[in-house]
């Protein structure tokens, strides 16, 4: 295999002066104001320093054997995906609405019944609009064959370099996503709801919450940073040998840690003339609902939070 990378030797980026002496020493031709330099196979280490210099800069372009040249930050992004290791071949660069295409099934099955897709939240119709044909105002068919070809598209790339990549496997999920998508009102959806699983209940909590206004405004905007990932999020894993629940959300790069402890009984049949909301307060940094019959402990974090495992313990000990 024959790679050659050009990049433009006037850009004014602050690291060409770098990239030059490096495509110097790799033998690099001055072509006009291009820079050209041959290599043997993309885990060649000067090629993945030339990458990290200058790959995201317009004029960096790669030929394949002679090939029309490639963008060269998208096609080092699937060369040296981070994301291969653990890949079933059901890429995570393609996405249906929020989530990676595989993961969409897995977050909204709860939802789907006999094919139809209920949902509360508009945006979730805003982002996947351009593959939806409306039947009426709050009916949609999901274009499934539109939806394939705009996926071989924009996956070209990832078909001719990745070796994991699986077109086979992505059709499977393509048909296991709904025919259609229904919105709904926000009651309805909870009326279709059977209150049976935690996460279920973690949103019936959280919907009719309200933030303690004793917060500083920073607490009060993190606050609601974890409640909105909370609901907005259809379900969440146990952690192995312990209660408390993960949430990740992939496409913003946080997660957030919950506990649940609900006395089944007094949470159920509670019949209080007058609802009062819950405020959601704050104990040694982790936000929470207490009252006589539920305790609820949430917080959201960046997956870089190097305090996200001391949190971790703590609400493991609760």
């Amino acid at each position: 295999m024959k790679i050659n990378f050009k990049f433009n030797s006037k850009s004014s980026s602050q690291n060409i002066q770098e990239a030059k002496r490096l495509a110097e020493k790799c033998g690099g031709v001055l072509e006009g104001k291009l820079y050209s330099i041959d290599f043997d196979s993309f885990n060649d280490k000067d090629l993945e320093q030339l990458f990290f210099l200058i790959g995201h800069l317009k004029g960096s372009v790669i030929t394949i054997d002679g090939s029309e040249p490639f963008n060269a930050a998208k096609l080092f992004n699937v060369v040296n995906c981070r994301d291969k290791l653990l890949c079933k071949g059901s890429c995570n660069h393609i996405t249906f609405g929020y989530y990676p295409l595989a993961q969409f099934n897995l977050q909204y099955g709860a939802y789907i019944k006999e094919g139809v897709l209920s949902t509360s939240d508009p945006s979730l119709i805003t982002q996947i609009s351009k593959f939806l044909d409306p039947i009426d105002d709050t009916h949609f068919k999901v274009n499934k064959e539109l939806y394939l070809k705009y996926l071989n598209e924009i996956t070209e790339l990832e078909n001719q370099f990745c070796e994991k990549y699986d077109k086979e496997k992505i059709k499977e999920e393509i048909a296991k996503l709904p025919e259609k998508v229904e919105l709904v009102s926000e009651e309805r959806a909870f009326e279709q709801e059977e209150y049976t699983g935690d996460d279920t209940i973690i949103r019936q909590i959280l919907s009719a919450a309200e933030i303690d206004d004793k917060f500083s405004f920073d607490e009060i905007l993190d606050c609601s940073k974890s409640v909105s990932l909370l609901l907005n999020t259809v379900k969440g894993h146990y952690i192995n040998n312990t209660d408390v629940l993960i949430y990740y959300h992939p496409y913003v790069n946080k997660f957030v840690l919950a506990k649940l402890k609900v006395l089944e009984d007094e949470f159920n049949n509670s019949d209080e003339e007058e609802e009062i909301a819950d405020i959601i307060t704050k104990e040694e940094g982790i936000y929470c609902i207490k009252d006589s019959y539920k305790e609820l402990y949430f917080k959201a974090f960046d997956i870089q939070d190097g305090q996200a495992q001391k949190y971790y313990e703590f609400i493991r000990k609760m």
